[in-house]
């Protein structure tokens, strides 16, 4: 019998990890305390009573079908690498990647890779996949904001180009020659300390090129609009039972083009360029900034920090062995 490590049972959430978790969310909840005064604590404690525990609760089970079908895209990107996990425990492993979501980029959910390992999953497949994840996302994201932005008659053409550019991605990103050709020319064009990063990415993306095939991307895709946009609606709910006048459409954009402000800004889980951006934007289409900070910080909390504590409550330790 094959003898365990030294650190089966010690819990992967020490040292540095465990640190960085705590001091994200410190600096995350002295932040939201701030943000809170800023808008008025009385008035903000009052707009969550009046969502309610009916309230909290919808929109966690919202959270929780968001959740599920981003796992159902991880699921296509196993099957499209050849690999196959007992779907429980790759559910688990799966969830477990949201207990360190909230880093520079997402890249602490890349702590799955030490899960699917003993399922001759490479750590160099897994970036694939974590890769292929980020590049759905942001793309998912993209089409709702578009989707948003297509009810104002003078943003069509931006909506247009971004339909244009998404599909260009998908077609490019399934062309090894053509990547080759853009990271020859990105790497003439951006400066030398910067390269490496759309370098490492094409070359993720010509690795595991099966993930970016458009049989499993597009599918992908859609998988990650099903997602995020469940939460902008939930996000819409939340505004409309605090008496916000809004259109769906343009909470929607708001929600993602939010996202994508965090994403950009790569500060840990995009906390604090997306709130910000969140609430101001919902300021300046008529929404009081009580409401707009509540409603701000209650689908933040009950979406990406709701993910966090579930990725807490069920990461495994460090197995060695496949059960």
């Amino acid at each position: 019998m094959n003898e365990k490590p030294k650190d089966f049972d010690e819990p992967l959430l020490k040292g540095w990890r465990f640190k960085l978790l705590i001091t994200i969310v410190i600096l995350t909840s002295l932040g939201y305390l701030l943000f809170t005064l800023w808008a008025g604590f009385d008035g903000v404690v009052d707009g969550v009573k009046k969502v309610g525990i009916v309230g909290i609760i919808t929109t966690l089970l919202i959270a929780c079908f968001a959740f599920f079908m981003r796992f159902l895209r991880w699921q296509s990107y196993l099957r499209a690498l050849h690999h196959k996990i007992p779907f429980f425990k790759s559910l688990k492993i799966f969830v477990s990647g949201f207990a360190l979501t909230i880093t520079p980029g997402k890249t602490g959910e890349m702590v799955r890779s030490v899960f699917v390992k003993p399922y001759n999953v490479s750590y160099r497949e897994s970036l694939g996949m974590f890769l292929s994840e980020r590049v759905s996302d942001v793309l998912a994201v993209i089409l709702i904001a578009s989707a948003g932005l297509w009810h104002y008659c003078e943003a069509r053409p931006i909506v247009i180009f971004f339909l244009f550019l998404t599909a260009s991605i998908i077609i490019v990103a399934s062309q090894t020659r053509w990547l080759l050709w853009i990271e020859e020319k990105l790497t003439h064009i951006l400066p030398e300390k910067i390269q490496h990063y759309p370098n490492f990415l094409i070359e993720g993306m010509i690795a595991f090129r099966a993930c970016f095939q458009p049989k499993v991307m597009i599918p992908g895709i859609l998988l990650g609009v099903l997602a995020w946009g469940a939460e902008g609606s939930a996000c819409y709910l939340i505004l409309k039972t605090l008496g916000a006048n809004i259109p769906y459409y343009t909470t929607l954009f708001i929600y993602a083009f939010s996202l994508l402000v965090g994403a950009i800004t790569f500060l840990p889980g995009g906390v604090g360029g997306t709130e910000i951006s969140m609430a101001q934007l919902f300021i300046l289409n008529g929404i009081d900034s009580t409401t707009a900070v509540t409603a701000t910080l209650m689908i933040r909390t009950l979406t990406l920090w709701f993910s966090v504590f579930l990725g807490l409550i069920v990461i495994p330790k460090k197995d060695p062995q496949a059960s």
